[in-house]
């Protein structure tokens, strides 16, 4: 008997360990409160992100011209950029599916914070050119890492609520940092303008201390005696795809507005590209929260076709526009779009996704952002270099014709589309409800 009770008691301590283990690995049961501090924080956090890096967005280009590049140069530029990101996505995903993702996130903020300043130490346009690709590289592990632990943070029932709001501080740093980087720019110079991304950065790493993140089970760390097959097949996430896809040919448009806005609008006397980012900006953080919101309830359906057609009307207008009011009218439209179309794609890209593979799933979804914002960026050079830039915003507008056209013949008949889900969820609500 004294042997029994050795026993029982040897097997609730194990219990109690494994309890106490798995506390720290998986997230806390799905809540409803979504506004904890670990929210509030790592919002915070992205924020800062966002803002070191957009700054950059609108004053690279600036920056290489002044090296003796040319606007293919500078679509070169950001394609390389967005290619070395891309590559990283797969890579970061499956790290913070198996390692630490604290570890992952603190890597990529000190490349974040260390990159900007050797811009200034080397000026040299080849070898500005491989640092800006190097950026990329570990930026969008930082990126990927913001977006991932933001998700395991959110709660289930307000997904595309709560991931709207967090990427309110996407808008909100689309809004104030291109005008801010060229405000800097034309102010004080290059130096000032890198050595303030640098400081965004150091204050998103001290930040990163106090936000609690969760590692993924640790069975999933074991993936190192799967075959490489099955290893590289770990990167990605299938279930994303339709998603991705779609959000690779909405995001088009936007890798050449990104690129090109600040020059066109010089050009053609249109006023400061960098209020056009604040007016896009201030319309995506309007549209963002509505936009999850809706996706909640009914699907992504109302950003597929509502959100593309104002970003096509925009891009027409913005290829039309005469005055700067003409331009920051456009800029409101595209965020609309944005506001839309942003939460419905990722809530749809996670939907089905278990909860240790959404590193894989977010770096999925992004690398499809990088490759169409790089792409985007690409053909904004080689449109704009041979036909004006006017011309090349409305051969940009095709992109949205693309994505309708993939939504309708096959991604809404995809097991990740709302209306198919919900179909899924259908019996199993029935059940619970007896």
């Amino acid at each position: 008997m004294h042997l029994n009770i050795v026993n029982m008691w040897h097997q609730m301590v194990k219990h109690l360990a494994r309890t106490q283990y798995q506390a720290k690995e998986q997230p806390q049961p799905v809540l409803q409160k979504l506004w904890t501090r670990d929210f509030c924080s790592i919002s915070l956090l992205n924020l800062l992100i966002f803002v070191g890096g957009n700054m950059l967005v609108t004053t690279f280009p600036f920056y290489i011209k002044s090296l003796g590049g040319t606007e293919l140069t500078v679509g070169i530029t950001a394609g390389i950029y967005s290619l070395l990101a891309l590559l990283m996505r797969p890579i970061a995903g499956w790290l913070l599916d198996n390692k630490s993702r604290k570890a992952i996130f603190l890597i990529g903020l000190v490349g974040a914070m260390l990159f900007p300043m050797l811009y200034l130490v080397f000026p040299l346009l080849s070898v500005v050119i491989l640092l800006r690709a190097m950026h990329g590289f570990l930026w969008s592990a930082a990126g990927t890492a913001s977006n991932t632990n933001a998700c395991d943070i959110v709660p289930q029932s307000r997904f595309a609520e709560g991931m709207g709001f967090f990427g309110l501080t996407n808008s909100l740093a689309m809004a104030i940092s291109p005008a801010i980087g060229l405000w800097i720019m034309e102010g004080f110079g290059f130096t000032p303008l890198f050595f303030s991304c640098s400081v965004f950065s150091l204050v998103a790493v001290l930040l990163l201390a106090r936000i609690r993140l969760y590692d993924p089970p640790h069975p999933r760390r074991k993936s190192g005696s799967l075959p490489l097959k099955a290893r590289l097949a770990s990167l990605f996430s299938k279930e994303a795809l339709p998603a991705s896809w779609l959000f690779f040919f909405c995001m088009l448009p936007g890798g050449s507005i990104a690129s090109f806005i600040a020059l066109y609008a010089e050009a053609e006397g249109l006023g400061n590209g960098g209020i056009y980012f604040t007016f896009q900006a201030l319309f995506t953080g309007l549209f963002r929260v509505f936009g999850g919101r809706v996706a909640d309830k009914h699907g992504e359906k109302v950003a597929v076709y509502y959100g593309c057609a104002c970003f096509f009307i925009s891009l027409a207008g913005l290829a039309a526009a005469k005055s700067a009011a003409f331009m920051y009218a456009s800029s409101a439209l595209f965020g609309i779009g944005y506001g839309l179309t942003l939460p419905s794609f990722q809530a749809m890209a996670l939907r089905t996704v278990p909860w240790e593979r959404r590193g894989s799933a977010s770096s999925t979804y992004l690398c499809f952002f990088d490759m169409s914002w790089g792409l985007g960026g690409v053909l904004g050079g080689v449109f704009s270099d041979a036909f004006g830039y006017r011309v090349m915003f409305a051969l940009m507008s095709l992109g949205l014709v693309l994505c309708v056209l993939t939504y309708v013949l096959w991604a809404r008949k995809t097991p990740s589309a709302f209306d198919e889900w919900q179909k899924r969820q259908a019996p199993a609500a029935a059940a619970a409800a007896k």
